[in-house]
């Protein structure tokens, strides 16, 4: 605003769920993606790196910028690049969207601290469902004595 820039904030729209919007590719869906995990890929400074990068039917890659190459790589070696998606920028009038094999050409590429991945995993393996519901693993119920 102050540079003279119109700004329209929305609220509850952030910018993974207006990428999901723009990719028409949906976060979760029944029967398919349960869970969804938003992930901050860099982190502050003087903060520790998080390495365990969370377990889950997509998941939501945030300011990629500074680890794009390295998260290219994890993606092939997880055979994951086809159900990844990029979005720069979103709701921009520069806005820009890669998808699958097209991700590759962001090697070294200029990419905007505005941008992130959406990725789905279509490897992962689910627990057993009971009536729709996970079966919870745990100790088995204490024995009642009469």
């Amino acid at each position: 605003e102050e540079a003279g820039i119109a700004v329209e904030v929305v609220p509850g729209i952030t910018t993974a769920l207006a990428a999901a919007a723009a990719t028409q590719q949906p976060l979760t869906k029944r029967g398919v993606a349960r869970s969804v995990a938003f992930f901050t890929s860099s982190t502050a400074p003087g903060e520790p790196d998080q390495t365990a990068i969370p377990d889950c039917d997509t998941l939501v890659l945030r300011k990629i910028k500074p680890l794009r190459e390295d998260l290219l790589d994890w993606l092939e070696a997880r055979d994951l690049l086809a159900g990844a998606h990029f979005v720069e920028r979103v709701g921009a009038l520069d806005e820009r969207r890669l998808s699958g094999p097209e991700l590759l050409t962001l090697r070294g590429s200029k990419v905007s601290y505005l941008s992130l991945l959406i990725v789905k995993n279509p490897h992962r393996v689910r627990g057993e469902r009971i009536k729709g519901c996970l079966k919870k693993s745990g100790p088995p119920p204490l024995e009642t004595t009469p």
